[in-house]
């Protein structure tokens, strides 16, 4: 009778690994708990976000880089100036501030930790492991254009047997991004200071979840997608008509809402997280 009990209990226990060591992520956590966290947590992105949207955007008038300046009926176009080099800088700075927010956004939202006018922008260790982290996930989630660009510029073998052979090694380049996914989680372990599990254990902790991530993703990536794309639909419309003030206005609540979207994908790598942890 004892067993039967201890059975029923590990059995609605969800926060528990599994007998061979896996953690199962309840797939309603994993869709809607970003949005929950960022919706609880509103006022905390209007003052991080605020902030660093004001400089973001700052920094792309000052250097001529503005959204406005891709829209072609743009009215103030002597606003955008600049050559490749220092669209460059200015892009990688601006990638610098974004990683410098995900830092902070996860410190407050789920450690708790305040940041003043004055610690907010206080370089921090975990700042440049964030920076070189977003630089791998850049570069990741760019192996299926590369996989994509080869295919569509090679000339085909006549041999089947070698041209399908290099049409499967060239394809699992799309396979890179999703098993990333399994290991977002170690953003969350960056920004919080703790001990990541090693690579071969959290892959073998994490085995069965991959559905629950991909919707996650999935979800994130097709609201973000609208979100955008009828944000870009009213700038274009306005920018022939814009004054001065409008330009830094379309350009900071642009850079707001990417901000927003980044923050759900820092929620989307910290939820994990909470399941590892409660093990």
């Amino acid at each position: 009778m004892k067993e039967q009990n201890n059975s029923k209990q590990h059995r609605f226990n969800i926060f528990s690994s599994s007998e061979d060591g896996t953690v199962h992520y309840p797939l309603f956590d994993m869709v809607f708990s970003p949005y929950i966290a960022f919706i609880r947590n509103i006022r905390s992105f209007l003052y991080l976000g605020g902030i660093y949207a004001f400089l973001i955007s700052l920094l792309y008038i000052i250097g001529g880089q503005q959204v406005y300046c891709s829209v072609a009926n743009f009215s103030h176009s002597q606003m955008c100036y600049g050559n490749v080099y220092s669209a460059i800088v200015i892009r990688f700075v601006a990638f610098v501030l974004f990683a410098f927010f995900c830092n902070r956004y996860y410190q407050n939202i789920w450690q708790g930790k305040m940041f003043s006018l004055r610690t907010i922008l206080k370089p921090q260790k975990r700042d440049l492991y964030t920076i070189f982290a977003m630089i791998v996930f850049v570069a990741v989630n760019a192996v299926p254009m590369l996989s994509w660009q080869i295919l569509a510029v090679r000339v085909p073998n006549p041999d089947w047997r070698i041209e399908l052979m290099f049409f499967g090694l060239v394809s699992i380049g799309f396979l890179i991004p999703i098993i990333a996914l399994r290991f977002y989680v170690l953003f969350a372990y960056i920004w919080s200071s703790d001990v990541a599990p090693k690579h071969r254990v959290l892959w073998h902790k994490t085995k069965g979840n991959m559905m629950g991530l991909i919707l996650s993703v999935s979800v994130w990536f097709f609201m973000v997608s609208i979100f955008m794309a009828l944000l870009s639909n009213v700038i274009i419309r306005g920018a022939s008509k814009i004054s001065y003030w409008g330009v830094f206005a379309g350009e900071y609540i642009f850079n707001l809402a990417l901000l927003s979207v980044v923050g759900l994908l820092v929620n989307i790598c910290a939820v994990p997280k909470t399941f590892l942890d409660k093990e």
